[in-house]
């Protein structure tokens, strides 16, 4: 994707007096690449110059191949948020359509066109380290927009080494042939594409020469047949790990800033959203030691923390009884075979697996999320990711109930036990096969058995179960069939020891809590893996 700026240049943006003398000039766009810190003063001053500043939310696993969408969804949201009508007739039938139709809407609530700042795009990027040929195509047609049109767009500055695949080129130039159209033995193709001609003629130019051998990221190509390749000519196929960085120190005070926010009249829905971007990054970092330069201190951030999971539990207790009065109510845990069943069929799955780790609470998720991608990296890909509510009680009789009876569970809670359930006499580490009323999952009991026990530091627990847990569900999900969805849950979570007491993340733990209110107790993860679905 050429770009019109190089990364950490200083930003140059109008100033509001300037956009206010000269109203009738259109306003240029551009794509710059800038840190976290640089976008925080650049939203201000496009603010400022009456932009409609657009951020885009975190993007996970889920949102691969379909970044079009969610940063259409963030500009509608932003609209709304303004006043902004909603979408024209079949202004959606294209992205050109779409992008006319958005900026007329914005001109109309006092804007001057659109901003959008789109994050990290590390979690889009497949096994090679490149991005969907689909999301690859948004970027291209966003940044064409910049040209012609009062388009910002943002990228930050982790992106510059995500690979992309660039526009579709015609079998011949593709395949190293393009020698041969002096020769006759090849017809001249046009290079235009016939579905955007929008994008073609309006996109940024971009130099073809001819290709002589495959690139190393270009998947599925075969060599020209005319003349053999030299072994050291050819590249090997890259395949490209993630590792698990320390946090952006933006990101974690934007976190902080999250958590600060929670009130006693926040709603269920911001408390998954401050949970999710605030709770869980920042009490990660407190427990890896962390912070870094975020400017956070250890003591504030054990208090913002212990303030958050204080406010979650009071509110989730008091609002779980009318959720089976109103039948409105957050994602359940009851819900997973119906978003398993969702997930196979977006995704084109020909089997699906549900696989229920007991006791997997939503950051451990993440951290065994970080290992399978490793494990799996040439074998499958996590396509989706969603958090999922406990019901309380969270122990694990009450959740295997919910999963039987759905949302009768809420009508009439079951009586909970006093002792989680576990297998005796057999290994720990075997998957096993249960019966839920009409439907089969398979269980896993190493987790549950494992926190019975007192040990080490929190964060060092939290690696060593994740270590345990990788290669048995690698295995399992790596010996699936092709095409099979094979999705990872957890039915509660666990905490050590007093939320309300956060003291020393370095002093050993006692036998995890379990069947509390807390956040690290409610959340769960939810991740679908799609076996043979790497590019």
């Amino acid at each position: 994707m050429s770009l019109q700026q190089e990364p950490g240049a200083a930003p140059d943006v109008p100033s509001a007096k300037e956009a206010q003398r000269d109203e009738l000039a259109p306003p240029a766009g551009e794509v710059r690449f800038v840190s976290r810190e640089e976008a925080v003063r650049l939203r201000g001053a496009l603010d400022a110059a009456r932009l409609l500043v657009v951020s885009v939310p975190e993007l996970g696993p889920g949102a691969r191949g379909r970044l079009g969408e969610v940063v259409d969804d963030a500009i509608e949201q932003a609209l709304r948020d303004r006043g902004g009508a909603l979408p024209g007739i079949g202004a959606s039938s294209d992205r050109d359509a779409a992008l006319s139709d958005q900026l007329y809407r914005v001109r109309k609530i006092g804007r001057v066109g659109v901003a959008i700042d789109l994050g990290p795009l590390g979690a889009l990027v497949d096994a090679c380290g490149a991005l969907d040929p689909e999301d690859a195509a948004v970027l291209r047609f966003v940044a064409g927009e910049t040209r012609e049109r009062p388009v910002v767009l943002m990228l930050d500055t982790r992106n510059t080494e995500v690979r992309a695949y660039g526009a579709p080129l015609p079998l011949v130039q593709a395949l190293g042939l393009a020698g041969c159209e002096a020769l006759g033995l090849v017809k001249p193709v046009s290079t235009s594409t016939p579905e955007q001609p929008s994008l073609r003629a309006r996109g940024p130019s971009m130099p073809r020469p001819p290709i002589r051998r495959p690139p190393p990221m270009r998947v599925a190509e075969a060599p020209a047949a005319a003349e053999p390749v030299a072994p050291a000519q050819q590249e090997p196929r890259l395949y490209v790990s993630i590792e698990r960085v320390a946090p952006d120190p933006a990101a974690l005070g934007e976190a902080a800033r999250r958590l600060s926010e929670v009130t006693r009249a926040t709603p269920l829905s911001a408390l998954e959203r401050a949970f999710v971007e605030g709770y869980a990054p920042l009490r990660s970092a407190l427990l890896d030691d962390q912070l870094g330069a975020a400017g956070i201190g250890k003591a504030d951030a054990r208090a913002l923390c212990a303030q958050f999971a204080s406010a979650f539990a009071r509110a989730y207790a008091e609002a779980l009884p009318t959720f089976g009065v109103t039948g409105r109510h957050p994602r359940m845990i009851f819900e997973l075979f119906d978003l398993a069943q969702r997930c196979a069929r977006v995704h084109g799955a020909r089997s699906t697996h549900v696989v229920l780790v007991d006791a997997l609470r939503w950051d451990l998720g993440k951290r065994l999320r970080d290992r399978l991608s490793r494990e799996l990296s040439r074998q499958a890909v996590c396509v989706e990711e969603h958090a999922l509510w406990a019901v309380l009680p969270t122990t694990t009789g009450v959740q295997l109930d919910a999963l039987v009876r759905g949302d009768d569970a809420l009508r009439a809670p079951a009586r909970p036990e006093r002792e989680t359930a576990i297998v005796r006499g057999r290994s720990l580490d075997v998957l096993r096969r249960v019966r839920l009323g009409h439907r089969d999952l398979v269980k896993l009991d190493l987790l549950e058995g494992r926190l019975r026990d007192a040990g080490a530091a929190e964060s060092t627990r939290l690696d060593a179960f994740a270590e345990e847990l990788t290669p048995i569900l690698a295995r399992y999900v790596s010996t699936s069939k092709p095409r099979a969805l094979v999705v990872i849950a957890g039915d509660h979570g666990f905490a050590f020891g007093d939320p309300d007491d956060l003291t020393d993340e370095k002093a050993a733990t006692p036998p995890a809590r379990q069947g509390g209110g807390s956040p690290d107790e409610v959340f769960v993860p939810f991740q679908a893996w799609l076996v043979g679905g790497v590019h």
